[in-house]
């Protein structure tokens, strides 16, 4: 759901909706269906969001292979409450020790943006992937997160556990 939230730039009722049919993968990349979505429904449309994170891409292309195998393809990845998503985010939060900087499960979409835009240096790239009708909103999103950047710093034991877990350590 992390990395769905943050690559695909998906808002926390959407990641939870999400089905590995609903997941298509390329050999760099995949796209994610959205159905039922604010925009989507206001438009009488299905929208869909593309994503090239390696790390990502292979770890949800692994998680729908082993659902589908299991005969779950159609039931979401994520099959608790979205209570226990939160507190399970918050959780993860506190075992990096991350509380202070107040992250919730939105911040992934925010901070998703934010990277993208600082990747690409394109309000209109983050602007279209993250769905915004209004590009006063995004920037509005986009400045918030930038503004964060430079004050960001990690507690020893958060840069210890972020280092261990990281997946360019992992490959």
């Amino acid at each position: 759901m992390v990395l769905l939230g943050f690559f695909a730039l998906l808002r926390t009722g959407e990641c939870l909706q999400v089905r590995p049919i609903d997941l298509m993968f390329g050999s760099q990349s995949a796209i994610v269906s959205l159905s039922e979505t604010k925009t989507g429904l206001r438009n009488a449309a299905k929208e869909m969001v593309s994503f090239d994170d390696y790390v990502a891409v292979e770890i949800l292309r692994e998680i729908c292979e082993i659902r589908k195998r299991g005969g779950h393809g159609r039931i979401p990845i994520w099959t608790k409450s979205p209570q226990c998503f939160r507190n399970a985010f918050a959780h993860h939060c506190s075992r990096f020790d991350l509380l202070r900087h107040k992250f919730r499960p939105y911040s992934l979409r925010r901070g998703g943006a934010t990277a993208l835009f600082q990747q690409t240096g394109s309000m209109e790239t983050a602007l279209l992937k993250g769905r915004w009708q209004s590009s006063k909103v995004a920037k509005i999103y986009l400045a918030d997160g930038l503004s964060h950047l430079p004050g960001m710093t990690w507690s020893p034991k958060a840069k210890r556990m972020l280092e261990q877990w990281s997946p360019v350590n992992q490959l």
